[in-house]
This record gives C-alpha cells, structure tokens and sequence, in this order.
C-alpha cells in the first residue's frame, strides 16, 4: 500500500495547490491540498530526525485512517525508516 501512497503523492507534486485529500472534520468536510500534505510530511521527517532515528530504525504508527496517518507514514519512508506496524481501531466500536 505504501508504494501506491507514495505513487499517487509524487504524480501529484507538480500541482501544489491540487487538493489531493477531502476529510470530515468540525462537522465539515475540509480540502487538503498536495503543498498542506507536504508541509505535513517535513514536519514529521523533522520530528524523526529530531528525536535521533536513523536509517533502518522502526517505528510504529497507530492512528485513525486520516492526513495525520498518511502524513506520518510517508515521513517515515521518505526519511529511509520502515514503520514496523500499523494499527487499526476496531470500526465497529462506534
């Protein structure tokens, strides 16, 4: 999956102001356009960095499906470091 998130956000990189994401939040849906995910992922890239992980470190992201995940996820494969799992809430806790 990893390798298609990365595909689709790298097609996208030419057209910053694409809205690349929409997400329900605050009781509205919000656009995310590919320059907001990109300031996105450098943060978390910068977050890693910050703390000391270095190539071929694990980590591991437990996060709703949402921006933040996808933000995190390509921050950790873009700074060369492999989550070693995902976690998911059960969907039918609601």
């Amino acid at each position: 999956m990893a390798a298609n998130i990365a595909r689709y956000f790298t097609q996208h990189l030419a057209h910053p102001q694409h809205v690349l994401y929409r997400h329900y939040i605050d009781e509205t849906w919000r656009d995310v356009t590919v320059s907001e995910v990109a300031r996105e992922i450098a943060r978390w890239q910068a977050a890693f960095r910050r703390e000391g992980l270095a190539r071929g470190d694990r980590i591991a992201l437990c996060a709703r499906n949402s921006i933040a995940w996808i933000s995190a996820e390509r921050g950790s494969e873009a700074s060369d470091r492999r989550e070693s799992a995902t976690c998911r809430r059960d969907l039918q806790e609601r």
